[in-house]
Parts: structure tokens; C-alpha cells; sequence
């Protein structure tokens, strides 16, 4: 029973999207830029199920309340994605505001699996044929089969948690904050047999 838990937790969880949920705060009304360009206020108050998203190397994206706000990320700029801080400038995301903030990432290893799962495999036959001179020519052929093959395995716990403020220019002042997480399940190997 605890097995058929974890592999259902894990279907719903298996991969990492870099997208992190959470709640944005603004201390005051603030102003943006969409995704388009065009400046959006929002308004005081606090925004559950807000998200930022950190797949892209160009933009960290932000969106609240449905409205994508993008953040461009400068040329030879790496953003961390598992652990590390974030300090960018105004000027360099492109927005009114500096950003800064840290990305922390915890791995919590699961009990160790062991179970049988079906696998494909390649068997070579040999097929024959008569050519044009009449002699005999063989070579060697590939069929798939299914089989099943011994494995042991964890499931890695991923949970990642980032916390951004964004600041008035060139000062310390906050004006909005994000502070957000994002848990996964990755499947981890121990052990492979032979598939048969």
C-alpha cells in the first residue's frame, strides 16, 4: 500500500516545471509592465496562487492574478535555479523596480523500492537467403521483445522555496515581495537487471 502511495504521488508530482507558487505582496500600489509592455497597477494587498516561473535563461516571468509580468535577464547573467541569490537592477530587468531575493532547495530521499517493471528489448535472429550466384547469404537480424527486468529504486523529495522583494531603485526600500515553493518527486535508480 505504501508503494501504490508514493507511485501515485508521484505521477501527480514526477517532473519539475521551475514554476513556484505562492503569495505576492504589495506594500502600496505598484506598477508593472505586462508581458506586452503595458504598465499595470496592482493594487495593495496580498495575492495567493501567485507564481514565478524561472524556466527560461531570458525572462523570469511573474504572474498575478492572471497577468504575466516578464523580468528580462541580461546576456551572461545566470539565474540560479536550486540554491543562490537574485540581485538585478531596474535597468536590467526592464521593470521599475530592482529585484533581489534567494532560491534554497532541500532533497529528501526516499525508502529504497524494489520491484519488477516491463521493459523491450532487441533479440538478434539470423535470416538466410539464396543470392543471384546461388550461394547462401546470412545476416543478422534485430526483433523487439517485451520482458520484464528486476530494479531497485528512491524516489527523491525535491522542494524548492524562493523568496524575492522587489525594491525601490538603488535603495533598500521594499515595495512588493513574493515568497513562494514548488515540491517534487524524481526517480532514482539503484539497481537495473537484465531485461528478459
Amino acid at each position: 500500500m505504501k508503494k501504490l502511495l508514493i507511485l501515485i504521488s508521484a505521477l501527480a508530482l514526477f517532473t519539475s516545471c521551475d514554476t513556484l507558487t505562492g503569495n505576492f505582496s504589495a506594500l502600496d500600489n505598484i506598477s508593472l509592465k505586462d508581458s506586452k509592455g503595458k504598465t499595470v497597477v496592482i493594487e495593495q494587498g496580498s495575492y495567493l496562487e501567485s507564481k514565478v516561473k524561472l524556466k527560461s535563461k531570458k525572462r523570469i516571468r511573474l504572474i498575478v492574478e492572471g497577468i504575466t509580468y516578464e523580468f528580462k535577464i541580461p546576456r551572461g547573467v545566470k539565474i540560479p535555479t536550486d540554491n543562490g541569490q537574485i540581485n538585478l537592477t531596474s535597468a536590467q530587468v526592464n521593470q521599475p523596480y530592482d529585484i533581489a531575493g534567494d532560491i534554497r532547495t532541500e532533497v529528501e530521499h526516499g525508502d529504497t523500492i524494489r520491484d519488477r517493471e516491463s521493459c523491450t528489448w532487441d533479440e538478434p535472429y539470423t535470416v538466410c537467403e539464396v543470392d543471384a550466384n546461388g550461394r547462401r547469404v546470412c545476416r543478422t537480424q534485430y526483433r523487439r521483445r517485451n520482458g520484464w527486468k528486476d530494479v531497485q529504486f528512491h524516489y527523491d523529495i525535491i522542494s524548492k522555496y524562493l523568496e524575492v522583494s522587489f525594491l525601490v531603485p538603488g535603495s533598500e526600500t521594499i515595495v512588493a515581495d513574493f515568497d513562494g515553493d514548488e515540491r517534487y518527486y524524481q526517480k532514482v535508480y539503484e539497481y537495473e537487471g537484465r531485461c528478459f
